[in-house]
């Protein structure tokens, strides 16, 4: 399925949701969960810098 212009979606394991991206239980993710996430891959890729979801 086509959505937004040419990106496709990505076969999911997921419960069908009207979100785009959720968790494993197809809830909508909230804000605390990926400054969270951002926060964590940061650190596993060695970034320095103090980042957050708006400095991507």
């Amino acid at each position: 399925m086509r959505i937004f212009g040419g990106i496709e979606r990505v076969e999911r394991k997921q419960p069908e949701s009207e979100y785009l991206f959720t968790t494993l239980k197809g809830k909508p993710l909230n804000s605390r969960y990926i400054q969270e996430m951002v926060k964590r891959k940061a650190k596993q890729t060695e970034v320095t810098k103090n980042v957050h979801p708006h400095t991507l």
